[in-house]
């Protein structure tokens, strides 16, 4: 499968970047417009497969917001590749780019939410606890040990702000797919098990660039950099995976939609 592919191409990348030790070519900046690819084709198709669903449906606000998603991804690494080669700024940090990964957080948490809400029926008072659990579990491992943010009286206000809005706006995306995944049911858990898996992807990723900046040893095209390509990845299978499951039928299982 072509997303496979990627996965091979994203990995050998890296490994030539890291053993060539080169930091800041071309080379090096095009991997974010991999990244970008990576998560628009997921956007675009997601976008196109809403005109199979009832655009008034929580299933199809549901994709509608998730391919948002992707897109803001994917205009905030164009725009960081632009921004490594027109204006020659290694790391765009904070930039223009950072408020368009911004708008990611709201837009894919209110796709996951719609998912919960289908469920609401089914939600019990044991497993809602479970889940609000596992959340904040997340949460203060994430915040607390992983990728504690760093918020300095050195650094200005813009920075101080982002290194506190990733690792929030990661762990409550981590946190609504983990509530939709434990009390998801039938057709749907196959897709929230991709968004799971790409959104711990994505918060690791989030916690390497972080440490890596704020130690001075982040340069474009990395681990972090390929943990983002692989997230992309699975959220782009998720998309997909929506689709080809909900889009014959609006009906996850019988009487809702």
């Amino acid at each position: 499968m072509i997303f496979g592919l990627f996965f091979i191409i994203s990995l050998g990348w890296t490994v030539i970047l890291t053993l060539t030790g080169t930091t800041t070519s071309p080379f090096n900046y095009g991997y974010n417009l991999l990244i970008g690819l990576l998560f628009g084709a997921g956007g675009v198709i997601g976008l196109l497969g809403t005109r199979s669903l009832a655009s008034s449906s929580r299933l199809g606000k549901s994709l509608f917001f998730l391919s948002l998603g992707n897109l803001f991804q994917m205009f905030g690494f164009v725009t960081w590749w632009y921004l490594n080669t027109f204006s020659h700024i290694d790391i765009p940090y904070p930039s223009i780019a950072d408020i368009l990964f911004v708008l990611v957080y709201p837009c894919m948490g209110y796709g996951l939410w719609l998912l919960v809400k289908i469920f609401n029926e089914g939600i019990t008072k044991r497993n809602l606890l479970e889940s609000v659990a596992i959340g904040l579990i997340a949460a203060v491992i994430i915040i607390g040990f992983v990728n504690r943010p760093d918020v300095s009286k050195s650094l200005d206000f813009y920075t101080n702000l982002f290194n506190i809005l990733y690792p929030l706006g990661s762990v409550l995306l981590l946190s609504i797919a983990l509530v939709s995944y434990r009390i998801g049911e039938g057709k749907i858990r196959p897709v929230l098990e991709l968004y799971v898996i790409a959104l711990t992807l994505y918060t690791a990723a989030d916690s390497v660039f972080s440490y890596l900046e704020s130690t001075n040893n982040y340069w474009n095209g990395n681990v972090a950099d390929m943990l983002f390509a692989w997230a992309g990845i699975i959220m782009s299978l998720g998309i997909l995976s929506f689709i080809e499951t909900f889009a014959p039928k609006q009906e996850l299982v019988p009487g809702k939609k």
